[in-house]
């Protein structure tokens, strides 16, 4: 599985490609090693009193070489194995039909194995393009949640359920306004490149409707489910819940669908800001609805997806959420985050079905965060 850290971008590494160096670096290793062991091989069968059994077998180092290096290095390898082949049937002549057949034999794999480390060196650069394009989507989906905005603090963590993929259906995204914040987490339903696609579609009007001046958060709402709408087929839609936050002591909330965020109070008491009126799902005419929260200094909220809620262990038993956020006493946003992201993978027993996105909110906490992120 694929964990995202919101809390900051990535820093660029300078210099060369780590891939690079670590390719360099086997083939540095892998290359004496397999001339050492043809070496040995050939050796030992020139030594033996006895006629030539089989050369062909000498095709074990290019075969190798095709799994780890590169096609060029493989047909090097390959043709020092048809060199000793030669030089042992030269040393110890036997029939010169069947030497002619073995060493007919050791060229053809040679052959074989550079081929195949063509194809797998093609895959790898189609895997790499694949790679790009789904970090670019990422990156179109998820973007760093600010550290700070006005008197509240972020912390944000992220995790798909595709191994291979670092983004999936949720939605996470926070913008941060002169009073406090506006905050999107939104759960797609469906799979695959749809799943995504909408999701993109979910992230981007959010964003578009945010920055466009004197809306309200139910107009906010309203211009993402209209994209929604436009996009999703009669399978898909999308659970949300809209967050207005003011530093002022107020939360604006519109929850269609979507679980209710968890407030803990400062004594460790958590209850859910359940919405008074329930509504359906993006994409499926939600009658939207706000409600108003009045929060406190060191209040903490933590707004997630399902996929948090339903993390089970093999027994079926569904991870205790209320218990685990009512004991983030002393972490900071970013590390409550993570700590509630690694409790469910334990819970779990390492594995969770599905995708998680966990965002925590502290109103103006005693110890604020470094702002360098």
């Amino acid at each position: 599985m694929s964990r995202v850290d919101l809390a900051a971008p990535d820093e660029p590494v300078a210099g060369r490609s780590p891939h690079l160096s670590r390719r360099r670096r086997r083939r540095s290793a892998v290359v004496p090693v397999l001339v050492a062991l043809l070496t040995a091989a050939a050796l030992a069968e020139a030594d033996v009193d006895r006629p030539v059994a089989s050369v062909a077998w000498l095709a074990i180092g290019p075969l190798t070489a095709s799994l780890l290096l590169t096609w060029t290095w493989t047909a090097l390898v390959g043709g020092y194995a048809m060199l000793l082949g030669t030089l042992v049937v030269v040393t110890r002549p036997g029939d010169p039909q069947t030497t002619a057949m073995q060493l007919l034999v050791l060229g053809a794999l040679s052959a074989f194995a550079v081929g195949n480390c063509v194809l797998r060196e093609r895959r790898e650069r189609q895997l790499r393009t694949v790679l790009r394009v789904a970090q670019v989507a990422q990156g179109a989906i998820l973007q760093p949640v600010p550290a700070r905005s006005s008197r509240m603090h972020f912390g944000a963590r992220y995790r798909s359920a595709d191994p291979q993929a670092q983004v999936g259906g949720d939605v996470l995204d926070v913008r941060p306004t002169p009073r406090g914040a506006r905050v999107l987490v939104a759960d797609v339903r469906g799979h695959g490149l749809p799943a995504v696609q909408l999701a993109a579609v979910v992230a981007a009007s959010f964003r578009e409707a945010c920055a466009r001046p004197g809306l309200s958060l139910v107009e906010v709402a309203r211009y993402v489910d209209h994209s929604v709408e436009l996009l999703a087929s009669d399978e898909e839609s999308a659970t949300a819940v809209f967050l207005d936050l003011d530093d002022r002591g107020w939360t604006e909330v519109i929850n269609c669908g979507h679980p209710p965020p968890l407030r803990r109070d400062p004594g460790g008491r958590v209850t859910a800001l359940s919405p008074r009126h329930a509504t359906t799902p993006l994409g499926l005419s939600p009658q939207l609805r706000s409600d108003t929260f009045s929060m406190t200094p060191h209040e903490r909220l933590v707004v997630y997806t399902d996929g948090l809620l339903e993390a089970h262990n093999p027994a079926g038993e569904f991870m205790p959420l209320q218990q685990r956020v009512a004991a983030l006493d002393t972490h900071q946003p970013g590390a409550a985050a993570a700590r509630l992201m690694d409790d469910a993978l334990t819970h779990a027993g390492g594995d969770v079905e599905d995708d998680v996105a966990i965002l925590v909110i502290d109103f103006d906490p005693p110890n604020p965060p470094s702002l360098a992120a």
